[in-house]
């Protein structure tokens, strides 16, 4: 996967968010491409809501 892409982080990231260890998430997540990123990945409203509930900033 790409990670300099959005498809390929928001791919990345459900991955890592989904099944990944705490550890897992902190290598690959970036906090500020996540934030950017947010509004333009298709994701399933739980995966989104359970983020959205643990950080309030990706609530725009």
């Amino acid at each position: 996967m790409d990670l300099g892409t959005l498809e390929g982080r928001g791919k990345a990231y459900a991955a890592a968010m989904e099944e990944g260890s705490v550890a897992d998430i902190s290598r690959i997540v970036n906090r500020d491409h996540l934030i950017n990123d947010w509004p333009d990945l298709f994701w399933s409203l739980a995966l989104r809501q359970v983020w959205e509930d643990k950080f309030p900033e990706l609530r725009r």
